[in-house]
Order: C-alpha cells, then structure tokens, then sequence
C-alpha cells in the first residue's frame, strides 16, 4: 500500500521532470529528498552507507541544495540529528 503522508505526497510534487521530445517524460526525487530517504532508511536499518550516499550528493549537489528546505523536514522526520551528523563529517 503506498504510502499517503504529507511528505510522500510533497516528494512527488517536489521533484524535477525531465522531458525529451518522442523519448520520455520522467520525474525524478529531489536531491533533497534523496537524502531525506536515506536518512529515513539510515534511522530504520543504520547502514552506514546511506550516510555515505548522503556526504555524496551534498558534496556533489552543493550551491543546489535547499539547505531550508532540507532541514525543516529532517526536523518533521526527526532525522535531524542524523543529518548533522553527515555535516559534521563534511565540515571536518
């Protein structure tokens, strides 16, 4: 059963489409939301390599990145402090 909350709702709406004429018309997650799913998987499962993922797509999406945006849902997640702590080690 898919999920219906506010945030699974806002991911679809949130996202980027993609258009090319005669070959496809796709939506793509956010990079924002990737990483609020990573952290949401990190909190069910601790795998450190959703951290990993995480560290890669701010490292690489940096100046796009809704740092807004990305934290006041990581705080309605509450995976705030998990995303801190992927900072931290960016910082560091």
């Amino acid at each position: 059963m898919p999920d219906d909350s506010e945030f699974s709702r806002l991911d679809l709406s949130h996202g980027n489409r993609m258009i090319s004429k005669g070959y496809y018309n796709a939506l793509f997650a956010s990079p924002e939301n990737v990483i609020l799913k990573k952290l949401l998987y990190y909190r069910e499962g601790g795998s450190e390599k959703h951290l990993r993922d995480i560290a890669g797509v701010l490292l690489i999406q940096d100046k796009e990145i809704d740092q807004a945006y990305l934290t006041e849902w990581a705080k309605k997640l509450n995976v705030l402090q998990e995303l801190e702590l992927v900072r931290e080690k960016l910082r560091g």
